[in-house]
């Protein structure tokens, strides 16, 4: 494969070709190149020093721990969006060391992840982030990991394609915040997860309620896969959950955790508000 005469090439899509390989220098003269796809190839090895040349990259999918991204990653300028795959069942500290000074979209998928850790993507910081997590086995979004969020002030949270059941984005915090550092969740896909219809997801009677876009988006993800238009999470969530007595007496444990988060707020704010 020779691309050595390309060296004005800005985006590479080398995706879906067979490619076992990458010669040492291959990609040498390729300074300008900001955008490159080398997924759905069965490469044996990819080195770091194969990426050095690469220092204006800012977008690239898919990296793979399979090759030792880590190394990768790590000779590479700060990306503004990776899609990368895992192949352990738990997501730990394998991005620990990629600089996401600049990373405003991050898609991770790997259908042996189990797992996430609170800690696997906290250093993840931007005035608009989307975290994707698609394709795994996961069945448990942990709500520790929104309080690892502080640097993001809008997070949108692609989940689609997991094995979710349950998702408490607001478990210890009023809507739109999700953790104590004022990060907003400004949307949530759940298509395609086996959602557990109880009031452990209550949180999205008020979610729905509170935009129209939210209700829409909604109406396609259904309570245990078992799609019709009466077990859509809209249709169940405005009908049955919206004023369920059980379901305040159940998060009534949240309710301390809440308050001590509005005293918080208010207390910043009055601040603030003191010295302006």
């Amino acid at each position: 494969m020779d691309i050595k005469r390309t060296a004005q090439l800005i985006s590479l899509d080398i995706s879906h070709n067979n490619l076992r390989r990458f010669e040492e220098d291959i990609f040498e003269d390729l300074v300008n190149l900001r955008s490159m796809n080398i997924s759905g190839n069965p490469i044996e090895e990819i080195r770091g020093e194969h990426f050095q040349p690469l220092y204006q990259m800012y977008n690239l999918a898919n990296a793979s721990l399979y090759y030792n991204a880590t190394s990768i990653l790590q000779n590479l300028p700060p990306l503004r969006s990776l899609y990368i795959e895992l192949r352990e069942p738990v997501v730990h500290s394998q991005l620990h060391d990629v600089d996401m000074t600049h990373m405003r979209q991050l898609t991770i998928t790997g259908k042996n992840i189990t797992n996430i850790s609170s800690i696997a993507v906290h250093a993840l910081r931007g005035y608009k982030v989307h975290l994707s997590i698609i394709n795994t086995s996961l069945q448990e979004f942990p709500s520790a990991l929104f309080t690892t969020l502080g640097g993001v002030y809008f997070l949108t949270l692609s989940l689609p394609h997991n094995k979710i059941q349950v998702i408490q984005p607001f478990k210890n915090t009023i809507q739109p915040w999700v953790n104590q550092h004022g990060t907003i969740l400004e949307a949530i896909d759940l298509t395609d997860n086996p959602i557990q219809c109880d009031c452990s997801m209550s949180w999205l009677t008020e979610w729905i309620q509170s935009s129209p876009t939210n209700a829409k988006e909604l109406e396609h993800v259904y309570c245990k896969n078992k799609p019709s238009t009466e077990t859509s999470l809209t249709y169940v969530y405005t009908k049955h959950y919206a004023n369920s007595s059980l379901c305040s007496i159940e998060n009534g444990k949240n309710v301390n955790a809440i308050s001590l988060f509005c005293f918080t707020v208010c207390t910043i704010w009055v601040f603030f508000t003191a010295f302006v």
